[in-house]
């Protein structure tokens, strides 16, 4: 026989399975637009600026290129939003834009490259330091070149033999609208809506594993060429000319 209170009983469970229920739709529909918000600020934010350091100290790594030709390096190395081609005597620096979510096909790169004016075209590339650098004998002679880099930074050291002639380095820049040196004595490449700095160069030469500056600068030399400007140093020791390329590659 049912009683009253095992009426009332039943009523109070099934009320209360409606509620659970009710409230397990509501938490799934508010996870829903959680999720849905967060995928929107996520299309929306597409190609902005990441955080101040994001991704900035892993090194390029540098693979061979087996299907180079003329216009790809024998390396490649690829960032975040950039990709670096080497070759005997030049590296192409291309720097991408992503596209905003409002405007997918707006997306454009920049390329500059970064030649040796003069070179040996026959200089042969190897990677050192696992992928990080890749090096590539007499491209001047008694002059290596080692490039290695990370994500906002292309380095290329020169390393000049003892009583090798430095100033037989030209530097050609291509695929740039506008250079200048500035007061620090940096030269300021300007290449679409992109703004590149080759910072003054550090040379150097090193003595019982110390390292002593040499003092040095850029020399403008036309409209897209600069070689460098060296203090008296030992010429019986090799001598070490590393500038430094910077762009924002994120």
């Amino acid at each position: 026989m049912i009683t009253n209170a095992t009426k009332f009983f039943g009523v109070f469970l099934a009320v209360l399975a409606i509620g659970a229920s009710g409230s397990l739709v509501n938490a799934r529909a508010k996870q829903r637009e959680q999720n849905h918000r967060v995928l929107f600020e996520n299309e929306a934010n597409l190609g902005s600026p990441r955080p101040s350091g994001a991704d900035e100290s892993v090194p390029l790594r540098f693979v061979p290129n087996h299907k180079s030709d003329g216009t790809r390096g024998e390396f490649l190395a690829h960032g975040v939003a950039h990709q670096v081609s080497l070759k005997s005597g030049a590296a192409v620096l291309e720097l991408k834009s992503s596209a905003s979510a409002q405007n997918r096909k707006s997306h454009r790169s920049e390329k500059v490259r970064v030649a040796l004016a003069g070179s040996s075209s026959s200089a042969k590339g190897f990677t050192e330091n696992g992928s990080e650098h890749v090096r590539f004998g007499e491209v001047y002679p008694g002059i290596d070149l080692v490039y290695h880099g990370n994500q906002n930074e292309l380095e290329y050291d020169f390393l000049v033999a003892a009583h090798a002639d430095p100033r037989k380095i030209v530097v050609k820049l291509d695929g740039i609208d506008s250079m200048r040196l500035d007061a620090e004595g940096n030269i300021v490449l300007r290449a679409g809506q992109r703004e590149i700095v080759q910072h003054k160069p550090f040379v150097y030469q090193e003595v019982d594993g110390v390292r002593h500056e040499v003092g040095s600068g850029f020399v403008v030399l036309s409209a897209n060429q600069v070689g460098f400007e060296l203090s008296p140093y030992d010429k019986d020791r090799e001598l070490v000319i590393d500038p430094v390329l910077v762009y924002d590659g994120r």
